[in-house]
């Protein structure tokens, strides 16, 4: 060992040539050694008082020890200071230590009863001292310089105990050439990981092993350590203070004296505490394993767990990720719980990483196994599935042919415990992933619990695109799925189906995308996320003015030859809708087969026996047909009120097709030119800004569909299917998402912002998802330059004060979107509040508006854009169903980039800076966060 300024407590009648020979193995280049001799009862009352003659007797023969121990030193070392009579007063010590700069306590004992204060001074008190502390019994063995290169380390739970060893070693023992840590209970046996990924973490050049003992009583425990270090030829016992709990802490505690004084080996206390957080409790950190996704992103999420396993805030130190003994990224916790995002280049030659606390990145309390891909077939499955059918998972084939991967949904239940229950099971190799580390999103608590079926999928899916061959899901509960290319399996298949039909079933619908093993390229990215592969031929406007888009709409119907298919989410009665309801009974006359589909809650049509007067006149026109889906009657639940229909799309003869954010209401469809706005113009009487895309070619059959699709699923006939002839060289991908089953619009904006390198614009009004919001950071963070287009939901005047006829309900909702706007801006984004200024047909008293912003549009580098039903917001990531067209085309985007340009022209930059946008700022952050589920 290394070390360089010992110093020595010793009695009077100690072994002082062995005491010299163990310091020459700990610290064989020591600059400088303090000793002192101590006396019992020597300035204490604790043993008695002796007399004063036994007393001088006792310094005398303390003297002629330390004189004995200068003679077996030896020069050059000198005893630079030295002390008889010390009493084992935690003080009396302390100050020796520090004020000498003893970077070790070596304390000897003499014979059992003679030992005991020494011994429980070092039992109780040596913790705080802040140097590792070296405890040689009478009698003890010294080790030899082969030996000592050996050390024995007892421990109790998983990992903890092993950081503090590790920084120990590598600062004093860097030529130390085995480690073996001896764990002391045997049902634990699965915590703990393999030894060679603990070395590599801890950047220890040493050979690691582990070896068990049965449990057993206190007095056998430490007999069994005592002989473990005899029979493997340990030269010291190595134990942490953090590990000075349960079985290990009764020793140190109750009968140490006894015990330490009957050490055969000596014995070396390593500083190390485990974290302590608020009221004085233990914070242990709890992480899963990290996935490099496709991305390029290691993702780590790390909970500081007190008392019940819940995070605990109140911690101050800082959390390092560290690898081969060095830190790659440091995150202060929030709340409990800290994030980090790295490169997988940090982690390029290791296969785990190590996460500690403070300053010291070789003190690593938690272990991350990095998963990466390879050409086995994957089975991933919810990690709290019922432990027989996980078992049950792992006998269905081989581990050289498929690997499991158990994924933990949500932090309900510590990754700690649920590597608890697989080790219970013999299966310690499973990998378990954390979903919101890999999918970055954030608080999963934001999420409907509903939503796991497809958040599990979800994370399948980025686990494809990462290069894992990724063909079987086993999902929690009863509901089954469909998915393309996957397997899925509910829990209860497995209690209900045989191996072979498991097996089968995988077989026939399990496929894997690209090479195994290699992450796929940008386009099979989007393919695998969104299940829409590029459809080229086509013909692509899009419409950002809601007059445009009026014109075209009724143009569309007005040149219908075979069908009107027709899907909204709100249909209003108004003198504009009455004009597209003329336009539909023109279109009848000609023979012309119009099929109507409306959103039965939000068109008021059929749920609590409605009836909208719009749709009632137009079914009973002849060649009419309305259906309404998602009808509520009685008294509906969660689910019933936010798994709505939420697309608009308008199919005509399966040649052309519009997919927009448009409903069928006069604020979509009017521009803000053509309004005479008034100051005393109500609410409902301000346009909004919506987008469209008109689309021709061989992508209408695809929207025709998912209007098909929807059609049916609400009673309705199919029809025949018509592909059109290509029209243009725009490549276009049509993406329909289906509430609580898939999240494919969510992951097309995510995908296509991750991909963002050099411009970016949003333009959305609603709430940020925390996924979508984690996305726009990491763009700003590489460079891009990211812009939001947002508006309020109550229209403004230039002065902020808002027009007739606002519901308190759009207030809180202005303040819930804005709140997560700020963090937005606070990260770099440039966020711009729409202002439309100077309409023609204005009155005097209005000069600018600030309106709603209802389209939802991306533009990615000048070279794809979107348009589509999808806002970015909750409930349309996880609940809606929802269409999106994603236009692959620089003219059209470039056209799209034009018309938003003036569009933010004109508007309000949020500034931070501005003392009066950092109150607001602060006022809505809560309300931001905590807004109810029901209104996400």
């Amino acid at each position: 060992m290394r070390f360089r300024r010992p110093a020595l407590i010793l009695p009077a009648d100690a072994d002082t040539a062995g005491l010299a020979r163990l310091v020459g193995v700990l610290a064989p280049e020591a600059v400088a050694v303090a000793a002192c001799t101590w006396t019992p009862g020597a300035g204490s009352s604790a043993f008695g008082s002796p007399a004063w003659e036994l007393l001088a007797a006792a310094l005398a023969r303390g003297d002629a020890a330390l004189d004995a121990l200068a003679a077996a030193l030896g020069a050059p070392v000198a005893l630079a200071r030295r002390e008889a009579g010390l009493a084992f007063a935690p003080d009396a010590v302390t100050s020796i230590v520090r004020e000498f700069d003893a970077d070790v306590l070596v304390v000897a004992g003499a014979g059992e009863g003679a030992s005991r204060p020494a011994a429980t001074w070092v039992a109780r008190s040596a913790r705080a001292l802040g140097v590792p502390v070296v405890w040689w019994a009478e009698g003890a063995a010294i080790p030899e310089p082969t030996r000592a290169t050996h050390l024995l380390c007892p421990f109790e739970r998983v990992l903890e105990p092993l950081g503090p060893i590790a920084s120990f070693l590598t600062e004093h023992d860097p030529d130390i050439d085995r480690v073996t840590f001896l764990g002391l209970s045997a049902a634990r046996r699965g915590h703990v990981p393999p030894p060679a990924a603990l070395a590599e973490v801890s950047g220890l050049r040493a050979e690691v092993r582990i070896t068990f003992a049965d449990d057993g009583s206190l007095i056998d425990t430490l007999d069994l350590i005592r002989d473990t270090a005899d029979r493997l030829g340990a030269g010291f016992v190595c134990l942490p203070f953090a590990a000075a709990t349960g079985l290990l802490q009764a020793a140190v505690s109750l009968v140490a004296p006894q015990l330490l004084a009957q050490a055969r080996h000596p014995l070396i206390l390593v500083p190390g505490e485990l974290g302590v957080g608020r009221f004085g409790s233990v914070i242990r950190l709890d992480a899963a394993d990290a996935v490099a996704t496709w991305d390029a992103a290691l993702r780590v999420q790390v909970a500081c767990l007190g008392p019940f396993d819940l995070p605990q805030g109140g911690a101050d130190d800082a959390v390092v990720l560290v690898a081969g003994g060095a830190v790659v990224a440091r995150a202060a916790p929030l709340d409990g719980r800290a994030s980090f995002c790295v490169s997988p280049e940090a982690a390029l030659h290791h296969d785990a990483l190590g996460l500690a606390r403070g300053q010291d990145p070789r003190a690593v309390e938690q272990l991350v196994r990095v998963v990466r891909p390879d050409d086995r077939r994957v089975l991933v499955f919810h990690a709290e599935l019922a432990s027989e059918h996980i078992a049950r998972l792992a006998t269905l084939e081989p581990l050289e042919r498929r690997r499991l991967i158990a994924v933990r949904m949500r932090p309900t239940t510590s990754c700690r415990e649920l590597r608890a229950r697989l080790a219970a099971i013999g299966l310690h190799h499973i990998r378990l992933v954390d979903a919101p580390a890999i999918l970055d999103s954030g608080d999963p608590g934001e999420a409907p619990q509903s939503a796991d079926r497809a958040r599990l999928l979800r994370v399948a899916r980025h686990l494809r695109a990462s290069g894992f061959a990724v063909d079987a899901i086993v999902g929690a509960g009863h509901r089954p799925l469909s998915p393309p290319g996957i397997a899925w399996f509910a829990e209860v298949d497995l209690a209900t189906t045989d191996d072979a039909t498991l097996l089968g079933h995988i077989e026939r619908l399990g496929t894997v995308p690209g090479a195994a093993g290699q992450p796929l390229a940008a386009d099979a990215i989007l393919d695998e996320l969104t299940s829409a592969p590029a459809v080229g031929g086509n013909a692509v406007r899009v419409e950002v003015d809601n007059a445009e888009g009026r014109a075209a709409l009724l143009e569309v119907v007005a040149a219908a030859e075979r069908w009107v298919h027709l899907q909204s989410y709100i249909v209003r009665d108004d003198p504009l809708t009455r004009d597209i309801e003329e336009a539909l009974r023109l279109a009848t006359a000609r023979g012309v087969a119009v099929r109507v589909l409306v959103d039965s809650l939000y068109s008021l049509h059929g749920s609590f026996g409605a009836e909208n007067a719009l749709l009632a006149r137009l079914a009973v026109l002849p060649g009419v047909e309305v259906r309404a889906s998602g009808r509520i009657d009685g008294v509906p639940d969660l689910e019933a009120l936010k798994h709505r229909d939420h697309r608009k799309i308008l199919s005509v003869d399966g040649v052309v097709a519009i997919v927009t954010g448009r409903n069928l209401a006069a604020s979509y469809y009017r521009s803000f030119g053509e309004v005479p706005l008034e100051a005393t113009t109500p609410q409902e009487g301000v346009p909004w800004l919506d987008a469209s895309a008109l689309v021709r070619g061989p992508a209408v059959a695809e929207i025709d569909d998912a209007f098909m699709s929807a059609w049916r699923a609400a009673g309705g006939l199919a029809w025949t299917r018509r592909v059109p002839e290509p029209v243009g060289d725009t490549r276009v991908r049509v993406v329909i998402h289906r509430g609580l089953e898939d999240t494919r619009t969510l992951d097309a904006y995510v995908a296509l912002i991750r991909q963002a390198r050099q411009r970016l614009t949003v333009v959305n009004g609603f709430p940020v998802s925390e996924p979508l919001s984690r996305a726009l950071v990491g763009a700003a963070e590489r460079g891009v330059r990211v812009r939001i287009l947002f508006g309020h939901f109550r229209a403004l005047h230039a002065d902020g004060t808002p027009f007739p006829g606002v519901a308190p309900l759009h207030e809180l909702a202005d303040q819930v979107a804005h709140g997560r706007i700020d963090h937005l801006v606070e990260a770099g984004v440039e966020a711009y509040g729409l202002v439309v200024r100077d309409g023609p047909a204005w009155g005097a008293d209005v000069s600018a508006i600030k309106p709603h912003v209802h389209a939802k549009l991306i533009s990615v580098d000048g070279r794809v854009c979107t348009v589509g039903s999808a806002n970015f917001d909750v409930t349309a990531g996880y609940w809606e169903d929802e269409v999106l067209v994603i236009v692959e085309d620089e003219g059209v985007t470039a056209q799209l980039d034009e018309a938003l340009d003036r569009l933010i022209e004109g508007s309000e930059r949020a500034n931070p800076q501005d003392p009066a946008w950092r109150t607001r700022a602060a006022s809505r952050r809560w309300l931001s966060k905590h807004w109810p589920p029901l209104l996400r």
